[in-house]
């Protein structure tokens, strides 16, 4: 799995990911924060919700979650984290 975190101008985040491994990002959503909510979706992007933060999924080149806040960009550092260590070194 290749996950890579991109720290935008502005205080963003980007983790992005190859699509394969959109059910492993999910997982890991689910894992940490519960229930993903899809609050508007969209051809390209939709807005979704977890973690108590909301976050926007871009779909049109390299799938991305791009957060929308500093919580929001710690929540997706975490996951970034999670998915780069080993299966034993999840919590």
């Amino acid at each position: 799995m290749a996950v890579s975190l991109l720290e935008l101008s502005g205080g963003g985040v980007s983790l992005e990911f190859d699509e394969p491994d959109l059910a492993k990002i999910r997982a890991a959503i689910a894992t940490q924060f519960g229930e993903i909510l899809v609050l508007a979706n969209g051809p390209l992007l939709s807005e979704v919700e977890f973690g108590g933060e909301r976050f926007v999924y871009y779909q049109e080149w390299t799938p991305c979650l791009l957060s929308r806040s500093e919580k929001g960009a710690s929540i997706l550092r975490l996951i970034a984290a999670m998915l780069s260590a080993g299966p034993a070194d999840c919590p």
